[in-house]
């Protein structure tokens, strides 16, 4: 008789127990899903930024090779360029070349999970 009630114990234990478990993964599911989302959502905005900063740089500086004169600096079309101009170009060719490939490893590593995801089912 005892041994009815500890079966009928350890059952309802069980019970429960598989029922937290049921939650608490679909609680864990559901905080991957949204981390997720928030990844790839993060990875459209830095190669939107990406992008920005080059289209910019294309379109400010359309002829960047300034070489130094006299009365200033100068490109391959002849125009005379302030060295203000100049500096700004500077700048412009560093976040380029700095921010873009610290852009496209972030990019990489966010999106890690989907390559992966997509390179297990196909």
């Amino acid at each position: 008789m005892a041994s009815g009630r500890i079966e009928r114990r350890l059952s309802a234990v069980l019970a429960a127990d598989v029922a937290d478990y049921s939650r608490l993964m679909e609680e864990f599911e559901i905080k991957i899903a949204i981390l997720r989302i928030c990844q790839e959502f993060l990875s459209y905005i830095i190669g939107a930024l990406m992008l920005v900063v080059l289209i910019h740089g294309c379109v400010q500086f359309y002829d960047p090779a300034f070489r130094e004169c006299a009365s200033g600096y100068f490109c391959k079309c002849k125009q005379f360029h302030t060295a203000d101009e100049y500096r700004a170009f500077r700048v412009c060719q560093a976040a380029v070349l700095i921010g873009w490939p610290i852009g496209v490893g972030v990019v990489i590593i966010l999106q890690r999970n989907r390559w992966h995801y997509r390179r297990n089912y196909w």
